[in-house]
């Protein structure tokens, strides 16, 4: 699955990969010695809930997945 980062200027392969939703209320995928920031959100409970959307949307078969805008995420 590709996920577009919150900016669009990254499209990530997250096949094998951890995706966290770090204290800084950062939705970061991690590789060996880094990460990647796919988004931030004001709130960890709107990260939590961007986590939610993009398992439903692996869940649901979808190959692409777009961060959304913290704006557009309801707590």
């Amino acid at each position: 699955m590709l996920i577009r980062s919150q900016d669009r200027t990254k499209l990530v392969d997250i096949t094998g990969k951890t995706i966290v939703a770090s204290g800084a209320n950062d939705i970061k995928i991690s590789y060996a010695n880094s990460s990647v920031r796919l988004g931030h959100y004001e709130s960890k409970e709107k990260a939590i809930k961007v986590l939610d959307f993009i398992q439903e949307s692996y869940i649901n078969g979808h190959i692409d997945f777009q961060m959304p805008k913290d704006e557009d995420v309801n707590e």
